[in-house]
């Protein structure tokens, strides 16, 4: 489990919280996830990021397939993340 984005769902305001699940409504279909590291969980879901993907405007979506393989290889290469 991703500690970081339960982190970051913990320090989110009400507001934004409701925005993020707004926009992710397949993160909270029953059964609802009653603790923020099954919530973290769906929003990591591999289909269900693939199924978001697939909705986003072109030039989005190829961004995010790219980035989404460049993460990939430094995961399998141990490439250090850049910092800016």
């Amino acid at each position: 489990m991703d500690d970081h984005l339960i982190g970051w769902l913990t320090g989110l305001d009400e507001d934004r919280l409701a925005r993020v699940l707004a926009n992710r409504p397949d993160a909270i279909a029953a059964p609802w996830p009653r603790r923020l590291d099954a919530l973290a969980q769906r929003l990591t879901d591999t289909f269900a990021v693939m199924e978001v993907m697939r909705g986003l405007p072109l030039p989005l979506s190829n961004s995010c397939r790219r980035a989404s393989s460049s993460a990939a290889v430094r995961r399998r290469t141990n490439w250090p993340v850049s910092s800016g």
